[in-house]
């Protein structure tokens, strides 16, 4: 029986981070699904390509991602979500 490997979508708006979170999920085996850097493109791609986890920048260039979190929780597709920032405290 062949598995596939999971599709998880990255969703961050530095593209130097974005390749690199990208790249390291890739080399653990991992299918890369974007990445994308914000809610809208997320949401859009997420209406064609089918992923089981989301890897999620907590401040994207159309704001933070809490309206993108809730969305997919109230999706109940997803069934791993990943916030994470790559900002320091007190950064904007």
């Amino acid at each position: 029986m062949q598995t596939h490997a999971a599709r998880i979508l990255v969703v961050e708006d530095v593209s130097v981070i974005a390749m690199s979170r990208a790249d390291a999920l890739r080399d653990e085996g991992f299918e890369i699904v974007g990445p994308v850097g914000s809610q809208r493109r997320a949401l859009a791609l997420l209406d064609v390509a089918g992923v089981d986890a989301v890897v999620l920048e907590l401040t994207l260039e159309d704001g933070l991602c809490t309206g993108l979190a809730a969305t997919l929780r109230g999706r109940g597709a997803i069934r791993h979500l990943l916030r994470l920032s790559s900002r320091q405290r007190g950064q904007a």
